[in-house]
């Protein structure tokens, strides 16, 4: 991960109120000395999700993702690093300092290559009547082409490498796909093809998808493949237009392709997005939620539709919640959303309002070609559904499913969940081991992460009567986190699993002492008892090498003469 001045990152974060940053996704109400919400991360209707606002850093107890300020703008909006930087510095009125380190260099650079790029596409655009033609039958007039910065690769195989070339970037533009590298030749991606720039949520161009413009080129699309600055199967095309509409109408049209996405929006359905050439995924679900839980899937009524919005609602079920309102919508007459957007923007209103809810789909499309009255039919509709239903997380939907499934084939629903006696062996055997801390031990690190400043007057001590490593790691991880005003414990969260899953234990539970005055007397008794262990252990070893008449070294004769003197 890329990552500025530390001490610069820990400035930033302590001017940011978490609570207020997330509270702009998740409805937070106050639980004790912190904040509870539903977790943005994963399926659930009881919240789990936490917030502290004096420790700055989020916990879920349901599905364990936890972090700062930055890592919640990182997963959870799909921010780059320095994408998140660069908004909570915004937030907090602060200058980001110029002296970048080379990574960072690197995807700034990368973001300009990529600006440099879509610009130049779209000169070659106002350069080509063929293009510009093209677009028009589509539609597409001035407004949209800049709304969406619509460009134009040229038919040349080196016309974009001779133009970075001249900026001496043709390394950067290998690294984002824009070229390609074959047989020691370098030449372009992208050829004869309208070319549509793939924004992230704050409008940077990430990649390009391209629209092959001969009627005889094998890939009618294609997109840059994935980089640093690009995860396909976690963005969307048209959100960043889209957004703002998304937000206001509380309603979301998700279409398979570019064109569709440009279409609608300019007939007036300025809430759709699109997926990359790829299914739509969970990732992608996590993305809308945060701006509608009304989905609808608009998609051909042909087969190759259906199975678009099959895999859709395959994807769409372990991340389906209560809240959520997921439809599909198939389009009759051969016609796809761009078409009929155009033709007759009143009949895809109607269409848009006249969907097939998620549970609908499900069961209609199981139970095709089947007769429920026959127990063989009826039997396999229940071990084709189930799987599926078993994804969806516990809630009222899922029980009304099962309620439903139970009324369809007369069948009580205990039979859906047999296990098998293998199953139950499976988990037992998958069982993770726990790592061994003592009481004490746990004693210590949350008085020690309460009161940061235990970490200074007990780390030696500490160090010489204890031989635990897994504690002794978290001491000198605890150790590394100091900074010039005190100690930014919360990189904990970004440490192996099971060190953050024992910070999180000792920061959540309540503090065991009220005053640190009072917390140092219980960690001095503490060490003053395991001292002790140590040397009573220490004679029980001696003491039975004298037993079995074992020559002893002069320090072991002087330990066994004074102890307990």
């Amino acid at each position: 991960m890329p990552s500025l001045d530390r001490k610069f990152i820990d400035d930033l974060l302590s001017r940011i109120d978490i609570v207020e940053l997330i509270s702009n996704d998740v409805e937070l109400k106050r639980a004790g000395a912190n904040f509870k919400g539903l977790c943005p991360f994963h399926s659930e209707n009881t919240p789990s999700f936490n917030v502290s606002q004096t420790k700055q850093f989020y916990h879920c107890f349901g599905c364990g993702a936890s972090g700062d300020a930055i890592k919640y703008l990182r997963e959870a909006h799909g921010l780059t690093f320095m994408d998140a930087i660069e908004k909570l510095a915004s937030i907090a009125n602060v200058e980001i300092p110029k002296s970048l380190n080379k990574e960072n260099s690197d995807f700034v650079n990368l973001f300009n290559i990529n600006d440099q790029v879509k610009n130049y596409f779209r000169k070659c655009l106002e350069k080509n009547d063929m293009a510009k033609q093209y677009l028009a039958s589509r539609g597409f007039d001035e407004k949209m082409i800049d709304k969406f910065e619509i460009g134009y690769a040229s038919e040349s195989w080196d016309s974009l490498k001779n133009f970075l070339e001249k900026s001496q970037s043709i390394n950067s533009g290998l690294e984002l796909g824009l070229l390609i590298k074959s047989n020691e030749k370098v030449y372009d991606r992208f050829r004869n093809r309208i070319m549509f720039p793939i924004k992230n949520t704050t409008g940077k161009t990430i990649a390009f998808g391209g629209r092959a413009l001969d009627k005889n080129e094998k890939a009618k699309y294609i997109n840059s493949p994935e980089s640093k600055l690009f995860y396909k199967s976690s963005e969307l095309y048209g959100l960043y237009e889209s957004a703002k509409q998304i937000n206001k109408l509380n309603n979301v049209i998700i279409v398979e392709g570019y064109t569709d996405v440009i279409s609608l929006y300019n007939n007036n359905f300025q809430n759709s997005v699109a997926s990359l050439g790829t299914a739509f995924t969970k990732l992608h679900l996590q993305k809308l939620k945060r701006y509608s839980k009304n989905i609808t899937f608009c998609f051909d009524g042909d087969k190759a539709g259906h199975e678009a919005a099959w895999k859709a609602l395959q994807n769409c079920l372990e991340g389906y919640t209560d809240d959520l309102r997921i439809s599909f919508c198939f389009l009759s007459d051969g016609l796809d959303p761009d078409q009929l957007a155009r033709s007759d923007p009143q009949k895809l209103k109607n269409n848009l309002n006249n969907t097939m809810r998620l549970s609908e789909f499900l069961i209609s499309r199981i139970r095709e070609h089947l007769n429920l009255d026959s127990p063989e039919d009826a039997s396999r509709f229940v071990g084709e559904i189930i799987p599926h239903v078993k994804k969806i997380p516990s809630g009222v939907f899922k029980k009304l499913m099962l309620d439903k499934i139970e009324r369809i084939t007369s069948l009580d629903k205990k039979y859906f969940y047999a296990e098998t006696k293998n199953d139950q062996t499976k988990i037992t055997q998958d069982s993770p081991v726990e790592i061994v801390i003592t009481p004490s031990e746990r004693l210590l690190l949350n008085m020690i992460f309460h009161y940061p400043s235990g970490i200074d007057d007990y780390y030696e001590r500490l160090k010489n009567i204890n031989a635990n490593k897994f504690f002794l790691d978290m001491l000198e991880l605890a150790k590394s986190f100091k900074t010039s005003t005190g100690y930014n414990l919360n990189r904990f969260l970004d440490a192996d699993e099971k060190i953050k899953e024992e910070y999180l234990r000792a920061i959540n539970s309540s503090v065991v002492e009220d005053e640190y005055e009072q917390a140092k007397k219980t960690i001095e008794s503490i060490i003053s008892q395991e001292s002790r262990n140590i040397k009573d252990q220490e004679y029980r070893e001696i003491l039975t090498k004298y037993t079995n008449s074992e020559t002893l070294s002069d320090s072991e004769k002087e330990i066994l003469k004074n102890y307990k003197k």
